[in-house]
Parts: structure tokens; sequence; C-alpha cells
């Protein structure tokens, strides 16, 4: 792109001082001389056309002479629209543009095309391309202006074969990826994202970037860390940033990065850029991001690619304390820890809503003590984590050893998400001290059960009572015949 770029800035330069130029170029100039057109990023199964609008006088030397090709002078000379593009010297036959801008010659090249398929002229040359062939290679074609065509779109180029000239497939249109380095993550954790986008055949206008992000948010310094890099290396050219809250409602937020024509121009047709950032997980279940870019594809004519999702997903459980019997006891306190020893550095803390407890970023004063009853604890990772009962209800004995749960994430048949192709979240696989627990509607319970007994005989066992009993049915039976006896006395 910047070869031909450079090319054509040179000669329609050249070509607004030819006007003054005589027409001949006369001695020592060589006419038989011929070019070749090289077409990068061919597309495959199109046909692509070389049209020489102009023949070209060239002496090596930086001296250009333009005339209009004999296919061409009806359109140049007496058709409105082909008159109303260029200028013809009277006296010698010498051609310029009237609009030397890109959309002057685009708009040239469109009418030109346009012409030459309602009035059958030929192509100098002719070729389809192939599966997997990208590059089309016009040789030994006259000296002269070109314009080359394809039905792959709408974009046509124009260039002098001088005598050899590249040009870059001008329909093909940019493209726009999206990926996160990790496919769950837990409240408050980091989520690196990476957009790669390809450089267009054709540069009309800015590039607009906009990523709405659901359950993510960006830190200050986040958004001052937005780059976009080459080959793992940052690009020096500008290009902006801005980031919105809730936009474009509650709870999403939007990311636009704006890279302008002129550092786009800097970059061949199919360069492929990566747009980086950081974000923070601020959702439970699931982190959803939608990407999409908007480009210019004609004057005043702006496309959107598709739109590319990536979701991320946490994952919860429910705690619940219950007796023998299944019912649900009130008041013991738990302790949710990441190494099986349960020291307290890795004692997890929560923010507690309700019944529901959910993962406390670092910055948040979260609680460490789970209080059940019957709780949800949600926002965790994929991962090993250890639940110790601190203390049980009265009347209860807690747990002597920490219950070991496991919760492994399950993802898409192609590995990818843990997220079906519906956008459904795919439940993960979780044990409790190696057994698989199974889903109760829409939750997973772990049923922590505390036991209870009766109370423990008194000191000195049950024949020490025995003795009292019978001790105090023979003093109660010496006191009635002590009673009666005295009666009979009297």
């Amino acid at each position: 792109m910047k070869k031909m770029k450079r090319i054509l800035s040179a000669a329609l330069a050249l070509i607004l001082t030819l006007v003054l130029v005589t027409p001949a170029f006369a001695a020592g100039q060589d006419t038989n001389k011929s070019g070749t057109i090289t077409i990068n990023n061919a597309e495959p199964g199109k046909t692509y056309k070389a049209y020489r609008l102009f023949d070209l006088s060239y002496d090596g030397k930086g001296h250009y002479g333009y005339t209009v090709n004999e296919a061409w002078v009806k359109f140049f000379t007496e058709d409105a629209e082909g008159k109303a593009l260029v200028n013809i010297d009277e006296t010698n036959g010498n051609v310029t543009l009237k609009d030397n801008t890109e959309q002057g010659m685009q708009n040239l090249a469109s009418k030109a095309k346009s012409y030459a398929e309602t009035n059958t002229i030929p192509a100098v040359k002719e070729y389809t391309t192939q599966a997997n062939e990208k590059k089309v290679t016009f040789a030994n074609l006259p000296l002269g202006y070109y314009m080359t065509t394809t039905n792959a779109g709408g974009l046509y180029a124009l260039d002098t074969t001088n005598p050899n000239t590249e040009m870059f497939e001008k329909n093909t249109k940019p493209t726009i990826n999206k990926s996160a380095d990790k496919t769950n993550a837990a409240y408050g954790e980091i989520v690196n994202y990476e957009i790669p986008f390809t450089i267009g055949g054709y540069i009309w206008g800015d590039y607009i970037i906009t990523d709405i992000m659901t359950g993510l948010d960006m830190t200050d310094e986040q958004v001052k860390n937005v780059k976009i890099s080459l080959n793992n290396q940052n690009i020096s050219e500008s290009y902006t940033v801005k980031y919105d809250k809730n936009s474009p409602k509650a709870g999403a937020n939007t990311l636009k990065v704006t890279i302008p024509a002129e550092t786009l121009k800097k970059y061949t047709s199919g360069t492929k850029l990566v747009l980086k950032y950081a974000a923070v997980a601020k959702k439970t279940v699931s982190m959803d991001n939608k990407v999409s870019m908007e480009y210019n594809n004609g004057p005043n004519k702006t496309e959107k690619t598709p739109e590319y999702e990536v979701k991320v997903a946490n994952y919860e459980f429910v705690v619940k304390k219950t007796d023998e019997d299944d019912k649900v006891l009130d008041g013991a306190v738990f302790g949710l820890y990441t190494d099986a020893a349960c020291t307290e550095q890795n004692r997890m803390k929560f923010i507690k809503t309700e019944n529901k407890y959910r993962l406390a970023e670092k910055n948040e004063n979260g609680v460490a003590d789970i209080v059940a009853g019957q709780v949800t604890i949600e926002g965790l990772a994929a991962g090993t984590y250890y639940l110790k009962e601190i203390s049980a209800p009265d009347g209860y004995n807690k747990l002597i050893k920490p219950v070991k749960i496991v919760i492994t994430e399950n993802r898409n048949a192609e590995g990818t998400s843990a997220f079906d192709n519906l956008g459904n979240r795919i439940d993960p696989t979780i044990t409790m001290n190696d057994g698989q627990i199974n889903k109760v509607g829409n939750e997973f319970i772990l049923k922590i059960i505390n036991k209870t007994g009766t109370e423990l005989p008194s000191t000195g066992g049950i024949g020490t009572t025995i003795f009292y009993a019978v001790g105090s049915v023979l003093i109660l039976a010496a006191v009635i015949v002590l009673m009666i006896k005295k009666r009979k006395e009297h």
C-alpha cells in the first residue's frame, strides 16, 4: 500500500506539471517498453481485469506523457461523465485528472468500469484466480495508466506502469476478532483481552472499534494502558481511547478506540494489528464482551464488521447445614480456604448480601466468616477449595476435618468456551470430598451434616442410681412400718 501510494502521488504530481509540457518527448524516447501490474491479496475465485485508460510515453527519467487510449476516446471526449473527469490539452492531447484526490480517482474508476461493461470495452488482460491463489501478475503490458477491476466488490485501482507497479486488492474488507486469556475468572480477577483486526484494501476513513462489556470494568490505569501492537511491538502512531461507564445501558461499559486513516495508511492491506487491554471481572455467572468495528467502504459509505462475542464464566455453590433428618441448622460458622492446611492467610473474604456470599475484591472490606443455615457462595473461579467449620450450632459437634471442594470447568465441543453456542453457561463438575454433587434444580447443594446424641450418664454410672432408688424405697417402707406399730400400741 505504501509503495502504491508513493508511486501514485508522484505520478499525479507530475501529471499536473505536464499540462505545460509539449506532447512528444521526442528524441531518445523508447515507446516499445512494457510493464507489469502485480495485485497482492487477491481473492480466490475472482476475475481480475486490466484496462488501459491512457497510453503512456515514459523516458525513465521522470517524464510522463499521457494520451487517451483509442478504446476510451469516446468516453473521455464525448460521454458527459467521462469528459467531466479529465482535462485534455487541445494542442497535444496531454491528459490530466480534474480531481486527483483518492475520492476523485475512485470516482473515475467507478464510472470507467461502468462504461466498459455497458459498451463492452475489452480488457488488455484478464485472469481468474484459483483456490489459495493470492497474487495476480499481468505481464508484458504496454505502458499506460491502468484501471484494474474485480468482481469481488465495488472498489477499483488506478496506477501507472512505469514500467512495473504493485497494487493491493481494494475490496478486501477489514476483519476483527477477540480472545481472552482465560475462560473463567473469579469476581475481581483481571482478564486480559486481545482484539486482532486487519487492514482492509482501501482506507476511506478511520476505523472505530467498539467493545461493549457487561460484567467488566476498567480502572483509570487500565484505560491508559490500552495498546495497539504489530508483531508484539506497540505501534507509535496515534489513536484515541475513550471509556464510558454505564453505556449504552446500566451495567454495560463501553471501550471505544479510534484509529485515524493517517495511521492506517502506513500499513499495507491485510496487515494484522492487535488491540490489547485488561479489565476486572465484576459479575457472577458470566462476563460478556461484544466487539465490532466501523469503517468506510467508499465515499460516505459506512460499514460495520460482524459482532464478535467473548464470554468468561465464574461459579457458585450452596452450603446447606443440616442435622441427620435434613433439617436446616442455623448458626454454624465456616471459613473457605485455598489451601488444605486452612491457614489464615489463605482464608477467602466475601461480601454478604442476605443469604449470599460473593467473593470480595482485594480492595473491598469483606468478611471471612460464612454463617449458615443455607447460603450461596458465588463469584468463584474453577479450582480447589477447603470448607472448614469454625463453630457448630449449640448441641452439635463441628466437623473434625475440612471439606474438600473441587470445581472443574466444562467447555463446549470446540474446547474454546465455558458457554454453548446459544450463550448459556455450561455447568461445571463439582465434587465434595471426591464425591460428585448432582445439581438440584438450578443449584449445586453441598450438605454439611452435624450429628447430636442423648445426654451421657452422670458420674458413678447407672448402678449407683439404682442403689439410691432402692435405699429410698427401704426408708419409705420403714417409716410406714413404724407408723403402723405406734397405732397398735395406742
